[in-house]
Order: structure tokens, then sequence, then C-alpha cells
């Protein structure tokens, strides 16, 4: 409920049970006399965002794989054949090329 400047009420209302309110506030006080608990927020977060551009990279990397194994096979004159899968897989029931 709300009661504004101009002496209009607002009123809102939900089923109980139906929402969860939650908020977490900090004085700017307690940031200052606390920076090394920002600095390790700020690491956490670099370390989540370092372990994401790791698992892609990986995972680029396993798809990428066979075609580079081919390549090299091909350049020392050898035969190669490749099956694609992953990212790099023909969508399902389409044909392969050959």
């Amino acid at each position: 409920m709300w009661i504004r400047d101009d002496g209009y009420t607002l009123v809102l209302g939900a089923p109980d049970d139906s929402y969860v309110f939650y908020t977490l506030q900090f004085p700017i006080d307690w940031f200052l006399a606390n920076p090394s608990y920002v600095l390790a927020v700020l690491f956490v977060d670099a370390l989540i965002l370092f372990c994401m551009y790791a698992v892609a990279r990986r995972r680029a990397q396993r798809t990428v794989k066979p075609v580079t194994e081919a390549l090299d096979a091909l350049s020392r004159g050898q035969s190669a054949e490749v099956t694609l899968e992953g990212d790099l897989a023909p969508p399902r029931g389409t044909p392969e090329a050959g």
C-alpha cells in the first residue's frame, strides 16, 4: 500500500505464498571498510569467466579435432575419412556430402 503526495492510494495484492521478496542492502561505508570483500567478489567473477572460456575452448577443440587430423593425414599423402560430430555434424535427416 502506498499513499501518494496528491492523496491517492495505491493498493496491490497477491495470494498468500505466491511471491518471495528478498533484498540485500549494504551501506557504502561497509564496502569501503571491507575492500577485500569487493576484491574477492571480483576475483570469483573473473575465475568463473575463465572457467567458462576454458570449457568453451576445449569443446571447440574436440569438435574440430577430426578435421585437423584428416588434414594432417592428407598433407602426408594418406587417405582420410572424417566423421563430423558435435557442432560440426550435419543436421539429422540430411545426407552427408561424399
